[in-house]
């Protein structure tokens, strides 16, 4: 038998019919006993064609398995389909890649990746348009489109694909769209695009309400879960609303500084801090990105700032709460409770170089100088009798150009420390419970403000404001029995004006008491200032404990990021990224103050302060190290510099983007354009 005719084309079958001989061929088989008793008859070419189609598959599986199987099965089905690849630079080949709930992203404009996915989420990718080679525009119904998109495949013009890894790298993809065109010729067009891998951070109030209340979900979890039993089940990076209220009492309520505020470190810090609580959320769930809120909006939007819908009961909670100790009694942030502080009691002055930054006198965690007695986390829009609006400005469109439009980082520091976002921490927290005549004084009232607290920061890092620490929970803080006070000892060795002297005060108030040559004024302001009363939590270095502090520094992260894009851009001039801290506003330590020489609060022993404008707090200088590690799961860990670098925009390994950084609302309700 001629074996050869297996292997005819189906011309020659056609022919071979013709002349009967496929009837010869029919007439030729024998039974199958009689065929395996003959030996096997093999050609060369049949040799040739089984050893190069084996040899085939074991290139694929050996692909496949090692990770680049998507682009060679692309070349080898390109290879062996026929049809005409069109070169790629004589068409144009629109694709699209967008959210289903939320459309195209529109911080694309500005960023170096043309598309972005989001983690565990779906994500839409279609083809829009495809002008051939002979600029005609086809039409997509008359094409096949094959996808490749992280090493799998998918079939169709429109594509729903999850890709469930964390957020922080580039996906080589590509796609394939075949066309007939009316000759009958097959036209196929490829295109090979990069995908950017990035958690997508939203403003609060654009959130879906699936994803919103997803946040909330967790943010619940976060609140009462604590480190041990979370990382128990949802693992290592979890830890709690209690540890990072830890974490912000260590770093703003240490006697020595601020190591938090006040200085070059306030970017860093408070963006290091929101992604590492935003990675704890993520192992409750990887799909959650923490939501910003944009808040300067807020000053247009609404005739008073509190009327902004995250003070919703069912969103973030009302803003100042009616309740006679102001405490947060309603809706799904009812009766948040501040940690008992027991477990943190124990602390060596001595070793530590502070007073115990993490308790207060009636055992909460909360700012050692902050005497509330109420448990439940407190809001008040007065600041010390005043409506906090009356005290100082809402940051608005032109607090925040004012902000963009510096040249150096180091300003930039300074004013986003301060004008942008520390107002808001003060209208949401506020103060009550001074001495009730305090204000009748009119030779103290230019302090009824915001300053009085920050100048008491002042005198207590110094030591000469003493806080208690024990008070009796039914004792009444207004009579005067729980209450920070100037030792009487300091003021008579020392005198009044001088403690202000010492701790930078009276420069900055002194055209405000005018000549005091016996000094009755200067203890009058002493007086005023050694307590601070009591002082909601978003105004204290307790912050972290109310809800509203995890929307708020998306805002200042991203001015910062729009700054370097646009300088990137060649659109903002120059910006100095020299490290430093810039500022014109003193009220603050300007100093460091080393208590190891107390032994403790009812020590009267005075510590040992440097003080200079040359003395920066730790914390804040350009190689101190971050608290907070392992953001891309590497073990690594940050310099204020380091993260200051891993946080541009356009870092593909930053875990995330913002969904837009431009401030096109100040463009329509305000004219300004940054």
């Amino acid at each position: 038998m001629d074996t050869k005719k297996y292997y005819q084309s189906e011309e020659a079958i056609e022919a071979n019919e013709a002349d009967g001989l496929l009837k010869e061929k029919h007439h030729t088989r024998t039974s199958t006993l009689q065929r395996s008793k003959q030996a096997p008859i093999y050609s060369p070419r049949l040799w040739i064609l089984s050893i190069g189609t084996v040899s085939v598959f074991i290139i694929i599986f050996i692909l496949a398995i090692s990770g680049v199987g998507g682009e060679i099965k692309s070349i080898i089905s390109d290879y062996f389909s026929s049809g005409d690849v069109v070169d790629e630079s004589s068409y144009t080949l629109i694709l699209n890649l967008e959210s289903p709930t939320y459309g195209a992203l529109s911080s694309t404009s500005i960023l170096d990746w043309d598309y972005i996915a989001e983690p565990y989420k779906p994500m839409t990718y279609s083809v829009e348009s495809l002008l051939s080679e002979e600029s005609e525009m086809l039409d997509l119904d008359d094409v096949t489109v094959t996808w490749t998109i992280n090493d799998e495949e998918y079939s169709g013009k429109t594509v729903n694909v999850t890709i469930n890894e964390t957020g922080g790298s580039l996906k080589s993809c590509s796609v394939k769209v075949v066309y007939y065109n009316s000759d009958g010729e097959k036209k196929i067009y490829k295109k090979s695009f990069d995908v950017a891998l990035k958690y997508v951070r939203r403003e609060i109030r654009s959130m879906s309400d699936d994803e919103l209340n997803t946040w909330l979900d967790a943010m619940k979890i976060y609140y009462t879960t604590s480190t041990s039993d979370g990382q128990e089940k949802y693992g290592s990076k979890y830890f709690s609303a209690e540890e990072s209220l830890y974490y912000h009492l260590n770093g703003a309520a240490r006697t020595d500084c601020d190591h938090w505020h006040d200085g070059a470190g306030i970017v860093v810090k408070h963006m290091s801090f929101t992604l590492a609580v935003e990675q704890s959320l993520q192992a409750i769930d990887p799909s959650i990105t923490m939501p910003y809120w944009e808040y300067a909006q807020d000053a247009y939007l609404y005739d008073y700032w509190f009327e902004s819908t995250i003070f919703d009961d069912d969103v973030l909670g009302t803003a100042s709460p009616t309740t006679s100790d102001h405490s947060l009694t309603t809706g799904i942030w009812a009766n948040i409770e501040a940690p008992d502080g027991s477990d943190y009691a124990d602390f060596d002055v001595a070793s530590e170089g502070t007073l115990n930054p993490y308790i207060n006198a009636y055992g909460y965690l909360r700012s050692p100088w902050n005497n509330n007695p109420t448990p439940i986390i407190s809001r008040y829009n007065y600041t010390y009798d005043k409506l906090a609006s009356d005290v100082l400005p809402y940051p608005s469109c032109h607090t925040m150009f004012s902000c963009y439009n510096v040249t150096t980082l180091a300003s930039m520091h300074d004013c986003l420390n301060g004008n942008t976002h520390g107002p808001v921490h003060i209208y949401i927290g506020g103060t009550w419970g001074q001495t009730s005549d305090l204000w009748d004084d009119d030779d103290v009232t230019f302090l009824q403000g915001i300053d009085k607290l920050l100048y008491f920061k002042m005198l207590w890092r110094m030591g000469y404001t003493r806080c208690p620490d024990s008070c009796d929970e039914d004792k009444d803080s207004d009579a005067g029995i729980c209450v920070c006070a100037v030792p009487d000892e300091y003021i008579d060795t020392y005198g009044a004006k001088y403690l202000l002297e010492e701790a930078g005060i009276y420069d900055l108030i002194k055209t405000n008491i005018g000549k005091d040559s016996d000094g009755t004024i200067a203890l009058k302001v002493l007086r005023a200032l050694e307590d601070p009363g009591i002082v909601g939590e978003m105004f204290s270095s307790g912050a972290s404990y109310d809800p509203t502090f995890w929307p708020l520094h998306g805002q200042i992260e991203r001015m910062v990021g729009l700054k370097r894009l646009k300088v990137d851009l060649g659109e903002a001039g120059s910006f100095d990224e020299t490290w430093g801290y810039d500022t014109n506003n003193y009220k603050y330590l300007r100093g460091i103050c080393d208590w190891s020489n107390v032994a403790d609060v009812n020590d009267l022993t005075l510590p040992t302060c440097t003080m200079g404008d040359d003395v920066i707090c730790d914390g804040h200088n350009e190689d101190d190290v971050l608290e907070f590690t392992n953001f891309l799961n590497q073990d690594e860990s940050y310099t204020n510099r380091e993260f200051y670098n891993l946080i541009h925009p356009n870092n593909i390994d930053l875990p995330y983007v913002y969904d837009d950084y431009e401030f096109d609302y100040c463009a329509e309700y305000d004219s300004y354009y940054f």
